[in-house]
């Protein structure tokens, strides 16, 4: 309490000077009108992160001082939380893609600062009295079951975030659970951060496509391939040498390792004393009991399970890997089956037995087609109508942004952010960076954005993708589609069930293998052969 009232009476006795500054901040836009990314500074990240974290701390005196009922409880809940989670998803969301340094610090440093607020307002013992308060009233059974859903979460949510514990032990959840945030950061930090690279001659690029050695050729005799996911199926399925793969395979995994090594293991301590606190064996007790599993008995007799319908198989598989290994003594290290040699001799029985030559497929796999074509289906398949904005404000000159209309009625926005950069998050995801939700003022929209990882295009050919990064275009475009999807009151309802939340990328991913769907865009980038 004593932290929160500083907070507001920084926010009271500077109150005149925020609110002039409020109207030059870009993040502090009116109803639905889009960021101005292009101008937004570190300092203005700071300021926005700040400004949040007071405003809603006055939200939760205001809160914890009225009269409990559903609007004065709940629906507060829902808009303070909501508030926060856009304001850390948006400085969180920098620190994964601006290319400026400070404002990827002070991204992280904005994150830090509300989602610690996050936490203690789920800690609160007061809160939760009057969240009680209002489940065991009479009014509860005349709310709507969307509402009654809402206190049922909520109540959950509480409990498993510390409330029933005593005083000292609450802190300590408190404690455990920012240090917990600030470790899983510093993680994300150490594997944005690192730039690890493999310089190859002629010998070492033997079987990598000529394309790719072009765009990575530096002079005669002289390739450097960056250590990354778009790099990674290039170089492990198609390197003839194995100490090619082995010194990709080796870096590729080892990213970070010498401090996150050491994170892991705080977190992994840290974890068990929170599960601990809480009544739990273990952290995966703690963490499951909400969902579908309930807990770890149950996870692991269906992997036990999937392991034992699968390892006849997997073993026969690997044989026929060995032999095949065994017969190419000219560019192997040794005769034993190592984890770097498992793609390439995939991909040599794909291309001999199969006739699949997944370089080849990556020909009539244009990043750009695929993309239109993604939106053809969706459009058709949903009504829906996505419109590219011309000249965006972004982050970067290389981020696309569209608007989606139900007719003339804005559904939402999403940002694509599909190249690899210095220091941005190096994986493939379609993450929601703000839910939809009533307010007093109309409706507002969501927001998503599609990071990836894809290879650059060169000056004489187009960004061409493999099979499985179209699978996984697909599968993340699912996640905005879902964001998109959710017309509902309160923003904390937006999420899909952690048990579902993947099921609709699932199926959007598997109609990559359906003929009518490909045949509608994958088109040989020089020929437009189907």
């Amino acid at each position: 309490m004593r932290s929160l009232f500083y907070v507001l009476l920084i926010f009271l006795v500077f109150g005149c000077e925020t609110q002039t500054k409020q109207s030059d901040n870009p993040f502090l836009t009116s109803l639905n009108e889009p960021i101005d990314y292009a101008n937004v500074s570190a300092d203005d990240i700071k300021e926005y992160a700040e400004i949040m974290l007071a405003g809603s701390s006055e939200a939760i005196v205001k809160l914890k001082t009225t009269e409990p009922s559903f609007n004065s409880v709940f629906a507060a809940i829902d808009e303070i939380i909501s508030d926060l989670n856009i304001a850390s998803n948006r400085c969180f969301m920098l620190y994964w893609v601006s290319p400026d340094s400070l404002s990827r610090v002070n991204g992280l440093a904005g994150f830090q600062l509300l989602d610690s607020l996050s936490t203690t307002i789920y800690s609160d013992k007061v809160i939760f009295d009057k969240m009680l308060s209002v489940s065991q009233s009479e009014g509860y059974n005349n709310l709507e079951d969307h509402q009654k859903l809402l206190v049922d979460q909520q109540i959950l949510r509480f409990k498993q975030s510390g409330v029933n514990l005593d005083d000292e032990k609450r802190a300590k959840f408190i404690l455990l659970t920012k240090e917990i945030s600030k470790l899983s950061s510093d993680y994300s930090n150490n594997m944005n951060s690192a730039s690890e690279v493999i310089i190859l001659d002629e010998n070492g690029v033997k079987g990598l496509t000529e394309n790719f050695k072009n765009t990575y050729k530096v002079s005669d005799n002289r390739y450097e391939i960056p250590v990354m996911n778009a790099t990674r199926s290039p170089v492990m399925n198609n390197a003839i040498k194995e100490d090619t793969r082995k010194a990709f395979y080796l870096k590729y995994n080892n990213i970070g390792s010498e401090q996150n090594l050491d994170i892991l293991d705080k977190m992994v301590q840290k974890r068990y004393e929170l599960a601990q606190l809480l009544g739990y064996e273990s952290y995966a007790a703690y963490n499951l009991y909400p969902k579908m599993a309930k807990n770890p008995e149950t996870v692991w007799n269906f992997i036990n399970d999937l392991v034992n319908r699968s390892k006849t198989k997997a073993k026969k598989d690997l044989e026929i890997l060995q032999k095949l290994k065994e017969k190419d003594s000219e560019n192997t290290l040794n005769s034993k089956l190592m984890a770097w040699d498992i793609s390439y001799y995939n991909n040599k029985i794909l291309k001999t037995q199969y006739n699949v030559d997944h370089e080849k497929i990556r020909e009539y796999l244009p990043m750009e087609q695929c993309l239109s074509g993604i939106l053809d289906i969706y459009e058709t398949l949903f009504g829906l109508d996505f419109r590219k904005v011309e000249n965006p404000s972004v982050w970067h000159q290389e981020v696309d942004m569209y608007e989606v209309f139900d007719g003339e009625n804005l559904l939402g926005r999403f940002y694509l952010d599909l190249f690899p950069r210095p220091n941005k998050e190096s994986w493939f995801y379609g993450v929601e960076l703000k839910s939809g939700r009533a307010t007093l003022d109309g409706y507002e929209v969501p927001t998503s954005m599609l990071l990836g990882n894809f290879t650059r295009p060169t000056e004489t050919i187009p960004s061409l993708i493999s099979f499985r990064e179209l699978n996984t275009l697909f599968h993340e475009f699912g996640h905005i589609i879902d964001g998109l999807s959710y017309q509902g009151e309160f923003a904390l309802q937006a999420d899909s069930k952690i048990d579902f939340t993947e099921s609709m990328s699932q199926i959007f991913e598997n109609w990559t293998w359906y003929y009518e769907m490909l045949s509608s865009f994958a088109k040989h980038y020089e020929t437009g052969e189907i």
